[in-house]
């Protein structure tokens, strides 16, 4: 199933080896922040999933080979991470690719 969108949770920074737990099936990625790891306990609770731990380039990366990164969203509201993907104009999964390197 192609996804839209993938949602980002955090504070830290939009870096390459920044260590994140992704929730493959919801399509979220949330940092090691307080506010990346309030929202990952939320889908570790109520969710039927349990996170990958990896880096926010490998995460890209696999999302890359599963999904097409010109049409898949890179979205986030009200965290750090949303104020980062403004500034380095990231919209979708191509663009932020593109950052990380």
């Amino acid at each position: 199933m192609e996804r839209k969108a993938v949602w980002l949770y955090g504070d830290g920074p939009l870096a390459a080896e920044t260590p994140v737990l992704f929730f493959e099936e919801e399509g979220v990625i949330c940092d090691f922040s307080e506010c990346g790891t309030h929202i990952a306990s939320k889908f570790i609770v109520h969710g039927d999933e349990l996170p990958v731990l990896a880096t926010l380039k490998d995460v890209a990366k696999q999302l890359e080979k599963l999904h097409d990164p010109e049409t898949t969203e890179v979205k986030a509201s009200n965290n750090g991470i949303a104020i980062r993907l403004k500034k380095h104009g990231v919209k979708t999964l191509a663009d932020l690719i593109k950052t990380l390197r």
